[in-house]
């Protein structure tokens, strides 16, 4: 009965979430915006606005959207996707790379405008090749190899890694800032990058892409602490969960592609590290510094850990603590819903807690993405165990 409970729950909390993706105007439909089809990174409460159209989240969100058209057949998703596809080969005439953000409003992340972060543009590739399959349109596979090629020949180091971005104004390469932020430098999160290489080799079979994503997460690995961590920054002990997961998720998508089992176990190693310092709430840390973990909870994380925590039960992970673990980390999800009625805000989730540890009142367009894929995989898992399936490349 209970499980009966908890599956009309997620049933509820799946269907709210997507209405509010399609109706709510997170994404620009605005025909005379030039923007029709990119995604607007949050909405905030407080001021009724959007603070910027975001280039990396808006491929996130198309691949979602591909993914809940393969799933539910609902066209409006892929007309949805469609839309974002064209906004991307627009901004791909512009320069060879997109730039992270097109501000709405003015905020503190405007200074990135004119940075093309390389894992934002390693997202796309992967949604231009997404879109191809989904489609048959050569323009995304086109532009996705083009992109790939340029970072390749442009962004991509001897060591296999990439520089964290590329300034669309100076032409300039950006070397790492490890005192800004986790994501100004070429750390292991940047192992995501190889999933759309992997994709566009298994579209065309040219074995650069295989080669590329390789050297790629080769590097990544340097970054693993012997307890299954990955360290956020090159010259300092310490992890960010967040990009920490997404070098896991890169593991774990290329072993299952290439069936490489180094790049599984080392996946299943962080991921045990993650669940390990899971509170009995269900909660997971934000970080680990000078030996300690932080709880200042972002959900995107919470979302992250479930999706993972199915592809650890299908590649190896055993037990009921670890099952209880999971189903403990879904009904903490589910809490995280905005209810709030307002049109822009209602089914959509929430970010969570700042870094200076107060509840942000911002509905969230990635942590919303993730965590309805954790959910619909939630889901799936539950009526096929072991014989869960899962297309590696709509993996968001």
């Amino acid at each position: 009965m209970a499980l009966n409970r908890m599956q009309k729950q997620i049933d509820h909390t799946l269907q709210t979430a997507i209405d509010w993706l399609i109706t709510s105007g997170i994404q620009n439909c605005d025909p005379h915006s030039g923007h029709q089809g990119g995604f607007n990174a949050w909405y905030k409460i407080e001021t009724d606005s959007y603070p910027f159209i975001y280039a990396e989240i808006t491929g996130y969100l198309t691949t979602l959207l591909l993914f809940l058209y393969r799933e539910t057949g609902n066209k409006i998703c892929l007309e949805r996707a469609k839309k974002s596809g064209e906004w991307l080969l627009k901004k791909l005439e512009e320069h060879p790379v997109i730039p992270c953000l097109f501000p709405v409003t003015q905020t503190l992340y405007d200074l990135k405008k004119d940075w093309a972060y390389a894992f934002d543009n390693g997202i796309l590739i992967n949604t231009l090749v997404n879109l191809y399959r989904c489609t048959g349109n050569k323009r995304y596979l086109n532009k996705a190899k083009m992109l790939a090629d340029w970072m390749m020949a442009n962004l991509q180091r001897n060591d296999g890694g990439f520089f964290f971005a590329y300034n669309i104004v100076t032409k300039e390469k950006l070397f790492d800032q490890e005192e800004v932020s986790w994501s100004t430098t070429r750390g292991s999160f940047s192992g995501k990058i190889a999933i759309g290489l992997l994709n566009l080799f298994t579209e065309t079979g040219e074995k650069r892409y295989k080669q590329s994503a390789e050297r790629l997460l080769h590097y990544c690995l340097c970054y693993q602490a012997p307890e299954g961590n990955f360290y956020s920054y090159a010259t300092q002990p310490g992890t960010h969960l967040h990009p920490h997961t997404y070098t896991l998720e890169a593991l774990f998508i290329a072993g299952h592609v290439l069936k490489n089992k180094h790049w599984t176990e080392a996946a299943l190693k962080g991921l045990k590290w993650n669940y390990a310092a899971q509170k009995p709430s269900g909660e997971f840390p934000r970080k680990w510094f000078d030996k300690k973990f932080i709880y200042c909870e972002r959900n995107d994380i919470l979302a992250q850990n479930i999706r993972l925590g199915i592809l650890g039960r299908v590649s190896g992970l055993t037990g009921r603590v670890f099952d209880k673990k999971l189903d403990r980390s879904v009904a903490r999800l589910l809490t995280k819903q905005c209810t709030d009625p307002h049109p822009r805000a209602n089914g959509g989730f929430l970010f969570g807690i700042g870094e200076e540890g107060n509840k942000t009142r911002h509905v969230n367009v990635w942590v919303t993405a993730f965590s309805i894929q954790a959910l619909s995989f939630y889901q799936k898992w539950q009526k096929q165990k072991t014989k869960f399936e899962f297309d590696p490349f709509l993996f968001v």
